[in-house]
């Protein structure tokens, strides 16, 4: 608060264990936490949206991650995230990464041969190269995570250790692989990768980027929406919010603003006379949200 730190809360899993190693990676965007725990060893392969985890001990090190949301200034566990092919010694949730309603996680000692990526709520139970490495993508709608896709790279090998490192910026992902072997010294522009092994453990990074879904932009709520004054910073919420939106307060443009992902917008508030003002969104295609929604000066 201004310069002022102060412990908010001390977060846990509900079925915490020995050697769970929860915490071993850690990302955070606004409200929202993601936890990895890549030694946790139950057998679920199915995501359980609420505040509850399994209690199995049968898969070890198949791992996990715990996504945390807070209401005010009060934590709640909002989601388990597995996947859907968990096994022995994957370690999902070795790493990390959230950015408004995504989330990545990073499996680097997962084993399948897949050379593509799958979009959907799937994955491969191949097992046959060893510690190539596998990146999951998790959307939330609402309150309820779902997986989107299961990421693997066109020249998997065993040993990759892709997804050893994951970061995620809107509809940007990147995944490291320290274990890759080419001796490409060039950036590939596309879908490829080299095949090239003579280069042990040169390491590589793959980057990955979603199609944007069109929307209308939807303005639902303004926090704080009364008491702000100019220059200071609001969050707007709602939906269809795109990366390059124009925001308005009362027909004036935010001093600056930061669209955080679909669902949140970060804006400076704007010089204004006194009153309620209007919040408005503008996509580039020129989609304009509601204007029932406003800021008090």
């Amino acid at each position: 608060t201004n310069t002022t730190w102060a412990q908010e809360a001390y977060l846990k899993a509900p079925n915490a264990d020995s050697s769970d190693y929860f915490g071993y990676s850690t990302a955070v965007s606004l409200d929202t936490i993601v936890v990895g725990a890549y030694g946790e060893a139950s057998n679920q392969t199915t995501i359980t949206n609420g505040t509850t985890a399994s209690s199995n001990n049968s898969l070890s090190g198949s791992g996990a991650a715990y996504v945390f949301k807070r209401t005010g200034s009060t934590w709640a566990q909002e989601a388990y995230l597995k996947a859907p092919n968990a096994d022995s010694s994957d370690y999902f949730g070795h790493s990390t990464a959230v950015s408004g309603d995504t989330i990545v996680v990073g499996v680097p000692y997962e084993s399948s041969n897949q050379t593509t990526i799958t979009n959907g709520t799937t994955a491969s139970s191949d097992n046959s190269l060893s510690d190539s490495g596998a990146a999951y993508v998790f959307k939330r709608t609402g309150s309820t995570w779902a997986q989107e896709a299961y990421l693997k790279t066109p020249n998997a090998d065993a040993d990759d250790r892709f997804g050893h490192s994951t970061a995620v910026s809107l509809d940007t992902i990147v995944v490291g692989a320290y274990g890759e072997a080419s001796n490409q010294t060039t950036i590939t522009n596309g879908t490829t990768a080299s095949s090239d092994n003579s280069a042990d453990s040169s390491g590589a990074v793959y980057v990955f980027r979603r199609a944007e879904t069109i929307e209308t932009p939807v303005v639902t709520s303004v926090t704080p929406s009364s008491g702000a004054v100019s220059g200071k910073t609001v969050v707007i919420f709602g939906s269809g919010f795109r990366k390059d939106a124009t925001v308005t307060i009362g027909g004036a443009a935010c001093t600056s603003k930061t669209v955080q992902g679909p669902n949140e917008i970060i804006c400076t508030l704007p010089s204004n006379s006194a009153g309620a003002r209007a919040v408005q969104v503008t996509n580039p295609d020129a989609s304009t949200s509601n204007t029932s929604i406003t800021v008090t000066y």
